[in-house]
């Protein structure tokens, strides 16, 4: 099977899976909302009615935050714990929703209902966990490799800032074109768990590893292309989301409705590349 025929069915298996995508879009939905609306009341509480909202209406303004003395401390502290949290479970999250998905694709997804996908992700979830530390532990080993040992020789020969800056852009793109063969062997890995119900975590990332070696030609590209995609629609939410901040009225629910569009698109990418590893895995 080509890579356009890869592309097309992994597409309609994606798709297949609207209604568990909702439901991770819902989860999300929800975690985000039980650390903003803290957020919010204290942001009010602050601010409340005075002219501190006008001054941040033209834009950023230090000054504003540095006479709110403690309280903007606070909230800091508030934002910096949330955020920290809203990281650790969403990689959870995530890590459980995947073994759902993965179930899905390998499965006759047809009969798949939502207590089977709330099922397989409770079953799968440790095994992805670990899958998800290990597959995290090498991304930063080739970063080192990539990006710290060159960088720190360049610097200690004394190097021109302009040099650097060209190694650090030339090896950014070295380490782009190899996250593709970490995400297949990560992916391959879950794929091995899900279809063989092992729990030996080790033993699933050699399977990955030995799966995504054996047939690196042409799933190499189309998790390429997919990433690409992932990276470019990343980049269009990063500046909708700055360009674009409504101030009241309603715009608000327009920019909400489109930056939630947007998280439930890349929600579907994540589904793709999972269906496409399947894909390739049943055409060998």
């Amino acid at each position: 099977m080509n890579i356009l025929n890869l592309l097309y069915n992994g597409a309609r298996k994606a798709v297949s899976a609207y209604r568990f995508l909702i439901l991770i879009w819902l989860v999300f939905l929800m975690l985000i909302s039980v650390v903003a609306l803290p957020l919010k009341a204290e942001f009010n509480s602050a601010f409340g009615h005075s002219m501190l909202q006008d001054s941040l209406t033209g834009g950023f303004d230090t000054e504003v935050f540095g006479d709110m003395g403690p309280v903007m401390s606070t909230i800091m502290s508030h934002l910096t714990t949330g955020s920290l949290l809203l990281l650790l479970f969403s990689v959870l999250l995530y890590s459980f929703f995947a073994g759902g998905l993965f179930a899905h694709f390998t499965s006759d997804y047809g009969t798949f209902r939502i207590h089977d996908y709330i099922k397989a992700s409770a079953h799968h979830f440790f095994s992805f966990v670990a899958i998800g530390f290990v597959i995290a532990g090498m991304i930063i080993l080739w970063a080192m490799l990539t990006f710290l040992i060159p960088i720190g020789i360049l610097k200690s020969a004394e190097s021109s800032a302009g040099v650097v800056a060209i190694v650090a852009r030339v090896m950014a793109v070295i380490f782009l074109l190899g996250m593709p063969v970490l995400l297949l062997i990560a992916d391959n890995a879950r794929r091995w768990v899900t279809t063989t119900g092992t729990k030996k975590i080790f033993k699933s990332i050699g399977e990955g590893f030995h799966s995504t070696f054996t047939r690196l030609g042409r799933s190499y590209f189309v998790i390429l292309i997919i990433m690409i995609v992932n990276l470019l629609l990343s980049w269009l939410m990063m500046r909708f989301t700055l360009q674009s901040v409504p101030e009241k009225g309603f715009m608000i629910l327009l920019f909400f409705i489109m930056t939630q569009l947007l998280f439930i698109i890349k929600l579907w990418l994540k589904a793709w590349r999972y269906s496409v590893v399947t894909e390739i895995a049943l055409h060998r």
